[in-house]
């Protein structure tokens, strides 16, 4: 037995891990591009940074294996690209398909493989599919993201279309259809129709460049930041993990009724944080979910908090069928409590809510520091005081507890000076409509002044006490009489260029004023020439004139 076990283990092949599939396509460099299409009918290039891992690279020798006898199969590097791709309006990777050396169409790469082989059929055959029927139409749609119906006659316009927009919107289908499914589909003779995948719609426009980009945007859609962060509308949105064919014709329904007052559509994995940071709602515990809410200054429309399916239970006992037990989606009644709730907001009566917390800080007990919260904070910073000092902060690590001691510390040493007036506000359990400043939102833990013409003030020295009641000196109108230690130069010197880059930050101005404190802080210390930092001088006169518009373009966003 050992003998018959020797003799299989030594008439086994050990495959090494680094041996990888052959490759079926060919990398071509640029300087031998045009050689290379000059010996090729038909050539369909890819470029990107092609490794054996990329799903392209499957894709492309599988296409290689299929129709390698009738097309060469290419790929170049993307790095020496940027002027070929800009002269097509494309950008990162791309798919190009020449017939000689002219360019049939340039696009992004397809999302599947078999989205590709349908659209090297076409290539091939360099045919249009033609439909006499609805059910024809139907059973072609869904290879391409987008596809243009048309007559005959507005053919050669819907080619032109199909050149320009390819690199924009990627590969685009085209399908001639007949009298009977023009009419169906209420196509004139002036009018072509636009599929979009991804809400499965048909939408007619007019044969333009412009119209095709209007058309473009589905009813509902993936919503990504520049969405979600809109301030003209609300979000009414469904958050969940995966879209069913039924919540996609929710979302449609909702969309047709709404359009006009919300920003329809659903928010994917990825995004869910800002969800929770907008609502304050625990997403894994209660999705799938509709929410009405604005990102950009956290606030929501609550009915019940939310409308879950636990809530549709509750709300609607004598309705719910009893698949709702299973957490199971039923479009039909979705549909009616969320136009129900939605309705309620455009009438106001569900108003616009703001976070309040309604635990207290018990670190600022028995303190003079205002301990803030969603619901008094505008109040407070009315308030009619020669200086406002505001703390931010948004978590309790070390550095916000010892600003914390430090601002206590100030604010005690000052607790005579009725001019004065301390406050902090926890920015994660809080919402306000003025919005939280962008800078204490990415720098927290933050203080700033208030004055009382309402100019904020923002500190940018490291939090002690020392620096702060330097600085409330500095910008307040009172004559204090308080001995504190003159700022030494050596720690000036090494705040510098924090300062400098920091400073570009803030709002221009914010920056003025900074700028002028920082430039009298240098003439207080008698600083002559400049100061080195890590081997580099910075001069008096590039702290002067440091403000450069065209070089310094580092505002912040309150993107999440």
């Amino acid at each position: 037995m050992i003998w018959i076990f020797l003799f299989g283990l030594f008439n086994r092949i050990f495959i090494p891990y680094n041996i990888v599939k052959e490759s079926y396509f060919t990398q071509v460099k640029w300087s031998n591009l045009i050689s290379f299409l000059n010996n090729s009918n038909l050539t369909i290039a890819y470029i990107g940074n092609i490794d054996h891992f990329h799903p392209m690279t499957s894709m492309m020798n599988n296409a290689a294996i299929t129709f390698g006898h009738k097309i060469s199969f290419i790929s170049l590097d993307s790095s020496g690209a940027d002027k070929f791709l800009q002269q097509y309006n494309c950008t990162g990777e791309s798919l190009f398909f020449f017939i000689g050396q002219k360019v049939w169409l340039a696009c992004s790469t397809p999302g599947t493989e078999t989205s590709f082989q349908f659209m090297i059929s076409s290539f091939l055959q360099q045919t249009i599919s033609s439909v006499n029927n609805i059910q024809t139409l139907h059973s072609i749609l869904g290879h391409f993201h987008f596809s243009f119906i048309t007559s005959h006659e507005n053919l050669e316009s819907v080619f032109t279309l199909r050149y320009k927009s390819s690199p924009f919107l990627g590969p685009i289908d085209i399908i001639i259809a007949n009298d009977i499914v023009l009419n169906e589909l209420k196509i004139t003779n002036e009018k072509i129709a636009i599929y979009r995948q991804e809400d499965h719609s048909i939408e007619v426009i007019n044969i333009s460049f412009e119209s095709i980009f209007e058309a473009v945007k589905p009813t509902f859609r993936r919503l990504v930041n520049t969405d979600l962060f809109d301030k003209t509308k609300p979000i009414a949105a469904l958050v969940v993990d995966e879209l069913s064919s039924e919540m996609e014709d929710f979302l449609y329904h909702i969309y047709l009724k709404y359009k006009e007052n919300f920003i329809v559509g659903w928010i994917p994995p990825l995004r869910h944080y800002i969800v929770e940071r907008s609502t304050l709602i625990n997403v894994n515990e209660q999705k799938p979910f509709f929410i009405a809410f604005h990102a950009f200054d956290r606030s929501f429309y609550p009915y019940s908090n939310l409308i879950t399916i636990d809530l549709l239970q509750k709300e609607n006992t004598q309705k719910l069928p009893p698949e709702f037990s299973s957490h199971k989606f039923t479009k039909d009644l979705w549909n009616e409590i969320c136009s129900f709730y939605l309705m309620n907001i455009i009438e106001n009566k569900i108003n616009r809510t703001y976070h309040s917390s309604t635990k207290p800080d018990l670190l600022f007990n028995e303190s003079h520091v205002n301990y803030l919260v969603g619901k008094n904070y505008s109040d407070f910073i009315k308030t009619q005081k020669d200086l406002i000092i505001l703390y931010y902060y948004d978590d309790n690590s070390e550095e916000t507890l010892n600003a914390r001691n430090e601002l206590k510390k100030v604010a005690e040493f000052f607790s005579n000076e009725s001019s004065l007036l301390f406050g902090a506000i926890e920015m994660n359990q809080n919402s306000v409509p003025e919005c939280f400043p962008n800078f204490a939102l990415n720098y927290a833990p933050h203080i700033r002044l208030i004055k009382t013409d309402k100019t904020q003030i923002p500190f940018l020295h490291v939090i002690k006490s020392n620096e702060i009641m330097r600085f409330i000196a500095h910008f307040s109108s009172s004559n204090f009489t308080i001995e504190i230690p003159q700022k030494d130069e050596d720690e000036f010197k090494k705040e510098a260029a924090h300062f400098v880059q920091i400073m570009y930050a803030l709002p221009e101005n914010e920056r003025e004023i900074v700028k002028e404190y920082f430039k009298q802080m240098w003439i207080n210390l008698d600083i002559d020439y400049g100061v080195k930092i890590d081997d580099e001088e910075i001069p008096m006169e590039g702290i002067e004139f440091i403000h450069d518009e065209e070089n310094h373009s580092h505002e912040t966003t309150n993107e999440l």
